[in-house]
């Protein structure tokens, strides 16, 4: 993983500073300039894990995780331009999700794996349940970029740009159960919470005065503090939980982005398409367990994404050539 991102960064980093060797074009705009960018997203990779079940009838196993949906995303920005001497910009994004599992495992047996292991009992079974599992995720961040223009071609421009994000991952997996003789809960919640210099490059390609391609690639390297509890029980007769507190992690986000925008004077609009890799920053502090009953292999987190189709509108104003 860290290879595969390391040629990433340096393939990137060798196209780029190619690219920069011929003539520039520069947006001369002095100003000020806000914008909003609105997007579908499709988180990946989640791995949320909940339970396995084993059917004794027909002797199969199955490894049991939520499905994640789209949701609405959301981002806000502005700043100020100071033409081909670069701008200054904040931005704030969030994405909000919950998705959830339910049904009836009928004539299997069900270990639920959101909490692991536990002291008092190892583990939690259920004969042909009732259950209902469900898992949401929170994730934002705050970045503050300086952005300056460097030399490219008769219509290209490339900015490069310097700057701090601040980001947190929030997530949050609950399992109920009920079989003829018992009822379980297992649940668990973290927040990871970030911070770090962010580098980036993007790319202008003009094709006409009003149409261009916009490319960015841009790198947060992130110090991560973890905070989280878990817990399971049999209501009424016995709970036990755990609890992470640490400051250990480290954590890198890559974007990528590419869109289509259309310029008009004061405005712009565009829409494209989006990915965010988060390494680290959302590593789950309680893992799922493995299960005597069932696969015993759990889904690894390694990277998760958000991958968007986004559009948004920028406006100018206060200012000029």
């Amino acid at each position: 993983m860290r290879l595969r991102r390391t040629l990433l960064f340096l393939a990137l980093a060798a196209v780029f500073m190619l690219a920069a060797q011929s003539q520039a074009r520069a947006d001369d705009y002095k100003g000020w300039f806000v914008y909003l960018d609105l997007a579908s997203t499709q988180p990946n990779s989640l791995n949320q894990h909940y339970a396995n079940t084993a059917d004794f009838a027909t002797n199969q196993a199955e490894i049991l995780s939520i499905e994640n949906d789209p949701d609405f995303s959301w981002k806000l920005g502005g700043g100020y331009s100071w033409g081909k001497m670069g701008m200054l910009k904040v931005s704030y994004w969030t994405f909000d999700n919950e998705d959830k599992e339910s049904g009836t495992a009928t004539g299997a047996g069900m270990i639920p794996t959101v909490f692991g292991y536990g002291a008092i009992y190892a583990y939690q079974y259920l004969y042909s349940p009732t259950f209902e599992a469900t898992g949401k995720v929170k994730a934002t961040t705050f970045d503050i970029d300086y952005a300056r223009p460097f030399p490219a071609g008769e219509k290209m421009t490339i900015s490069w740009l310097a700057g701090l994000r601040i980001a947190s991952y929030e997530e949050t997996q609950t399992f109920s159960g009920t079989d003829a003789l018992y009822a379980y809960e297992q649940d668990k919640h973290f927040e990871n919470k970030g911070w770090g210099p962010r580098v980036g490059v993007n790319v202008d390609w003009g094709f006409t005065k009003r149409f261009s391609l916009g490319g960015t690639a841009a790198f947060s390297f992130m110090q991560v503090t973890t905070e989280g509890d878990a817990s399971q029980s049999q209501p009424g007769v016995y709970s036990e939980s755990l609890s992470v507190d640490s400051d250990y992690v480290r954590g890198l986000i890559m974007d990528f982005d590419l869109r289509a925008i259309w310029s008009f004077d004061k405005f712009g609009v565009w829409v494209g398409y989006e990915m965010s890799d988060w390494g680290g920053i959302s590593t789950n502090p309680f893992p799922p367990s493995d299960s005597f009953v069932g696969p015993m292999g759990v889904p690894e987190r390694n990277d998760i994404s958000f991958n968007s189709w986004h559009t948004g509108l920028k406006w100018k104003f206060g200012g000029g050539k």
